[in-house]
């Protein structure tokens, strides 16, 4: 299944533009995403995403990553990953901050795929995906 990706990097990441789209492909392939469809990924510094989960989700907690399922034709969906939430994750839990930054990337597209982590069966069903998309 092809999909087209659209990011944009808006503060100092360990990640490029195509690694981004390679991991979002990547899911999409695994777990049968429409074809054709468009996905945008923008990463943000924790200021901006927290003032836009607080605009759009009404919420003014710091969070790791949004995603917005549209469904459309022009655009499918659409990630906003906070690149500071995953640095300091990364420190606590004693990970490579690219790594969690790629983590908080797939897991924003699960999301769009139609994965959930609201129940405990639901969870261990994104972290196998997660797993599987990572090759953990």
């Amino acid at each position: 299944m092809a999909v087209t990706t659209d990011c944009q990097i808006l503060v100092d990441a360990p990640i490029s533009e195509d690694e981004v789209k390679t991991l979002i492909s990547k899911a999409w392939g695994l777990f049968d995403g429409q074809d054709g469809a468009r996905v945008e990924v923008v990463l943000m510094g924790v200021k901006d995403h927290t003032l836009l989960h607080k605009q759009f989700l009404d919420d003014s907690t710091e969070t790791d990553v949004m995603a917005f399922p549209y469904g459309d034709a022009d655009l499918f969906g659409e990630l906003l990953v906070n690149v500071d939430m995953a640095r300091l994750q990364a420190e606590t839990r004693g990970l490579a901050f690219g790594d969690e930054l790629r983590l908080y990337i797939v897991h924003g597209c699960l999301h769009l795929l139609g994965f959930d982590d609201h129940c405990d069966d639901d969870r261990k069903k994104m972290r196998d995906a997660e797993n599987k998309v990572l090759q953990i």
